[in-house]
This record gives structure tokens, sequence and C-alpha cells, in this order.
């Protein structure tokens, strides 16, 4: 369980990482956005969840590119914060927005192939009361209850 702490300086950690990393402009032409930060409990760590659209780049390349910035932007957040010790900072690939699209695309193909499929023929099936008003029905049941049956109908 994260204390408070932890808590609070995984949110300044990524106030600052995001806003470091639109202020240098080293990823033109990709939409960055840092999804997450999970700090250790020493607060030696910070893993930092980064997901990407519209990127020109290969993930793995975009990648590449932050973690060589990674002690820039410690030093970063060391200068503007006033903790004791900043977490070394490790980027990691937050894939999730890409799983969700994903998942979405293959709903969309599901009621799609739904709505192709012919609809089934509705079942010849009549339903009368077992019991009328006023008489008993089963033992232990609710007074006012209306039981049914469902019959197949020969018209």
């Amino acid at each position: 369980m994260s204390s408070r702490r932890t808590i609070r300086v995984s949110g300044v950690i990524q106030a600052e990482i995001s806003r470091l990393i639109s202020r240098e402009r080293l990823l033109e032409g990709t939409v960055i956005t840092v999804t997450a930060v999970d700090v250790t409990p020493d607060l030696r760590q910070a893993f930092i969840y980064i997901s990407f659209l519209e990127s020109d780049q290969p993930a793995v390349r975009v990648m590449e590119i932050l973690a060589k910035q990674s002690f820039h932007f410690q030093k970063e957040i060391a200068a503007r914060t006033h903790l004791k010790n900043t977490p070394k900072l490790s980027f990691r690939h937050d894939q999730n927005i890409e799983r969700g699209d994903r998942v979405l695309e293959l709903l969309k193909e599901v009621e799609q192939a739904d709505q192709n499929r012919p609809t089934p023929p509705a079942p010849d099936i009549a339903v009368r009361p077992l019991y009328q008003e006023g008489q008993k029905g089963p033992k232990g049941a609710a007074s006012g209850c209306v039981f049914f049956s469902s019959l197949k109908t020969d018209d």
C-alpha cells in the first residue's frame, strides 16, 4: 500500500515530467502522455509510464530518447522540488491505450458481424396463467403471485 508521501511525490514527478517533455521538444510529431508514475517506498526510484500516439518514430526509439534524457530530467526535478533525494527515473512504455484501442476495434467487428447476421424467427409459444387470481398456488408462494406456463401452439 502506498503512503501519502509516495502518492504526493508521484503526482509531483508526473506533473514535472509532463512539463519537461512538452518543453524540451525532443520528439516533434509525437504526442506523449505520462500515464502514471510509481515511486518505490524508499523514494529512490520512480517508474514513469509513457504512452504516445501519432509517432513518426518507432516505440523503441522514443523510449531510447527518453532514457538518454532521464538524468537531465532528474536534475530539473531536483532543482524545482524540495525533495531530500530525487528518485532515479526509469521510463516504461505503457501500452494500455493501444490495448484499449484494439479492444474497441474488436468490439466494432463483433457488432458489425451481429448486424449482418439474419434475425432468427420468433418461437411459437403462447403464455397462459397456471392459476387464476383468487386460486391458491403452490405451497409457500407469496399471495398475489401469478404463475405462468408456456405452451407450444399448433395454430
